[in-house]
C-alpha cells in the first residue's frame, strides 16, 4: 500500500453507517448528522445520520469483495491545550493494524474526512475494521465505500468523473487544477451515461466561488429535461455538493443526459462523482457509444481516484500550511515554557500511518 503510483477503481459501493453489513461492537450512538453538514467545505453528511462513540475498544467492521476500501466521518478539531486529547484509532485490514493519525484535521473540523483508506488490494474477500484506542473523545462513522464490486443485489454505486463510460460531448470539459472535478461553461455542452438503477444523485464542486450563478438541465431517457440551478457568489470553494437528485425510476436500464444552460464565465457545470441507487453489478450498462471528445484531464491518464472519499486540493493545501505553522509555533512555545519550568517538553511522534490520509498524501491522490 505505497503512496506512490497506484490505481483505484472508478466505481464504488457506498454503505451508509446504518447498513446491516457494518458490524459494531461496544457502545455506539446513532446521531443526527445534519448539524455537521456545513462544517468544512467537503459536503453534507451522507443520508443525514452518523454513528459515534467515545468508548475505547469500540469497533466497526465489514467483510467485502473488492480492491479498495475507505471510511469517512466527521473529524473534530484537535483538543486544546494538549495534542494528546485527540481521538485515536486503528485501521485494520485482514488482521493487520495501522494507527490512524488525524494529522489533516489540526485546528479545522471537517465533515466527510477520510479516516481510513486502502487501495491496490488483491481481488477477492477482505475484512476491514476500525478500533478506537482512546476514550473520552468522540469518533464518528458516516459511510464505508469499497471498490470493484460486481454484486448481484441492488446497491448504491458511486461513479467517479473519470469513469470511461461517461460520454462527454466535447473538449470544453476541463479539470480545475488541484481539484477532483471536470467542468464546462460552454453553453449546450453535455455529458451522458447509460446506467442500470432506480435513481441518480449528481455531485459537483465549485473551486471558483466568486462566479455568478448559472443553470443546467438533466434528462432521463426521453423524458422532458428538468432544470436545476448552479449556485454562485459563494463565500468559499465548495466541494462534493449535491446538484440534483432524480425522482425514483423503474428498475432497469436508463440514460442520463446533463446539459449546461448557463453562459460563458458564469459558474460552470461540474461533475465530481454521481451515485446510482438500486444498481446491480457495477451500475453501468456498458452500452455507451464512443465519446465525441475525451476531456484532456482523462487523456493525460488520471487514475480513478474515489472523488467522494478524498479531500484536499488547494483548500486542503492552504489549511495544511496554516496548521503546520500553528503546530510549529505551538511546539516552540511549549518548548520554551518547558525549559523555563524545567519540565519535559512534548516529543513529536515519528510513527508512520499508512491507512490514514494525511495532507501530504491527499495531494498525491489529487494528481
Amino acid at each position: 500500500m505505497s503512496f506512490g503510483s497506484y490505481t483505484t477503481p472508478s466505481r464504488w459501493v457506498v454503505l451508509d453507517d446504518s447498513d446491516a453489513r457494518l458490524q459494531y461492537t461496544g457502545r455506539w450512538s446513532d446521531i443526527d448528522g445534519q448539524p455537521f453538514d456545513d462544517i468544512g467545505n467537503f459536503g453534507p453528511t451522507y443520508r443525514g445520520r452518523m454513528h459515534a462513540t467515545t468508548a475505547a475498544d469500540a469497533t466497526v467492521s465489514l467483510r467485502f469483495n473488492g480492491t479498495a476500501v475507505s471510511l469517512q466521518g466527521f473529524a473534530d478539531a484537535m483538543g486544546a491545550p494538549s495534542f494528546i486529547e485527540r481521538v485515536k484509532w486503528e485501521c485494520i485490514l485482514d488482521g493487520t493494524a495501522e494507527e490512524g493519525i488525524n494529522t489533516n484535521t489540526g485546528l479545522v473540523p471537517l465533515n466527510n474526512y477520510v479516516l481510513c483508506f486502502y487501495r491496490d488490494l488483491s481481488p477477492g474477500e477482505h475484512t476491514f475494521s476500525v478500533r478506537i484506542t482512546s476514550s473520552g473523545q468522540r469518533f464518528y462513522v458516516d459511510r464505508v465505500s469499497y471498490g470493484a464490486s460486481t454484486s448481484t443485489t441492488p446497491e448504491t454505486v458511486q461513479v467517479d468523473y473519470t469513469d470511461p463510460e461517461l460520454q462527454y460531448s466535447d473538449v470544453s470539459w476541463e479539470r480545475f487544477a488541484g481539484y477532483r472535478v471536470l467542468q464546462t461553461d460552454q453553453p449546450q455542452s453535455s455529458v451522458s451515461l447509460d446506467f442500470t438503477g432506480t435513481a441518480v444523485v449528481w455531485y459537483g464542486s465549485a473551486p471558483e466561488p466568486s462566479l455568478s450563478a448559472s443553470s443546467a438541465t438533466y434528462q432521463i431517457d426521453n423524458q422532458d429535461p428538468v432544470p436545476f440551478n448552479i449556485r454562485g457568489n459563494l463565500e468559499t470553494p465548495e466541494l462534493f455538493q449535491k446538484y440534483f437528485e432524480t425522482a425514483d425510476l423503474e428498475s432497469g436500464s436508463h440514460k442520463l443526459t446533463v446539459k449546461y444552460e448557463g453562459t460563458i464565465g458564469a459558474m460552470p457545470l461540474s461533475l465530481s462523482y454521481l451515485e446510482i441507487s438500486g444498481a446491480t453489478g457495477t451500475g453501468i450498462t456498458g452500452n455507451s457509444s464512443s465519446p465525441v471528445a475525451t476531456p484532456t484531464a482523462i487523456v493525460e491518464g488520471e487514475t480513478g481516484t474515489p472523488v467522494g472519499p478524498i479531500v484536499g486540493g488547494v483548500v486542503g493545501g492552504i489549511a495544511f500550511l496554516t496548521i503546520l505553522g500553528l503546530f510549529v509555533w505551538y511546539l516552540v512555545r511549549r518548548h520554551r515554557t518547558a525549559s523555563r519550568n524545567h519540565t519535559p517538553g512534548i516529543v513529536a511522534s515519528s510513527r508512520k500511518s499508512v491507512s490514514s490520509v494525511s495532507s501530504d498524501d491527499s495531494e498525491k491522490y489529487l494528481k
